[in-house]
């Protein structure tokens, strides 16, 4: 784009004339590289490309990079902060207080809620010891909604991306992953529990069935703690969200049904 000096060679800003003040006679336009960098990760963003791909775009190891060189961020979670204004009833701090929220993240909301400034040890939350999270929970609390994972939503400043129990969101241990939490006022988290935890019964079905025991007791641990989580969550929602899950549950195995 620049062009080389040394090797004698004119860039596409020289040769299209594209100068800094826009006038033909005006000093040719120097593209930056590090500005190259802002620029490409900002478009990413705004195409919707997951952290992952940005971080490796970057080339980098730190997880939150792409959001210092993505400027679009703010433009990206401006629609969510705006909702959080106008209605926070349905922001996830409310939630928790309410009890429609299910996993073990929750723990982490009501702290936040509870200690806005918790600083050393906490025996068994070490989560809690970091103020950063806390402070953008309290301060943006639907920013976290953008960290959508199968069944939930992770609270992990980071997202997914960072995830240390490869999205086992909700079997990572007996009651779920200590960053996951599921809305239950979501009909597609709903929907989406619920075929975890048949996918988890398949699982564990095809590997007795091919007598492979190992494979089909880990599939088998799997397959309730899934369930547990799924029946969590449908035990405390309200009845027209139940009602929703089962029309879109309906709807799917109709679609499934007429393609076969």
């Amino acid at each position: 784009m620049n062009g080389s000096r040394t090797a004698d060679f004119r860039g596409a800003f020289e040769r299209w004339q594209i100068s800094q003040d826009g006038e033909p006679d005006g000093p040719i336009y120097h593209y930056r590289t590090h500005r190259a960098r802002h620029d490409r990760q900002t478009v990413l963003l705004q195409h919707g490309a997951p952290p992952v791909a940005c971080l490796r775009d970057l080339n980098t190891r730190s997880r939150d990079a792409h959001l210092v060189y993505g400027h679009a961020w703010d433009e990206l979670t401006n629609e969510l902060f705006d909702r959080a204004t106008a209605d926070p009833k349905t922001t996830l701090i409310d939630k928790a207080t309410r009890g429609v929220l299910i996993g073990e993240g929750v723990r982490f909301i009501l702290a936040t809620i509870d200690k806005p400034d918790t600083y050393g040890f906490t025996p068994g939350d070490p989560a809690f010891l970091t103020p950063e999270p806390q402070a953008r929970l309290r301060n943006h609390p639907r920013a976290f909604e953008l960290n959508r994972v199968p069944g939930g939503i992770c609270l992990l400043a980071q997202g997914p991306v960072a995830c240390p129990e490869y999205l086992h969101c909700v079997e990572a241990t007996t009651d779920g992953c200590g960053q996951y939490v599921g809305d239950t006022e979501n009909p597609s988290m709903l929907v989406e529990l619920y075929e975890r935890a048949e996918q988890r019964r398949e699982q564990a079905c095809a590997a007795v069935q091919a007598c492979r025991p190992v494979l089909a007791g880990k599939h088998q641990e799997l397959a309730i703690r899934a369930a547990r989580m799924r029946d969590q969550a449908f035990a405390i929602a309200r009845p027209e969200i139940i009602d929703e899950v089962k029309r879109r549950l309906f709807t799917a195995r109709d679609q499934l049904e007429g393609g076969k």
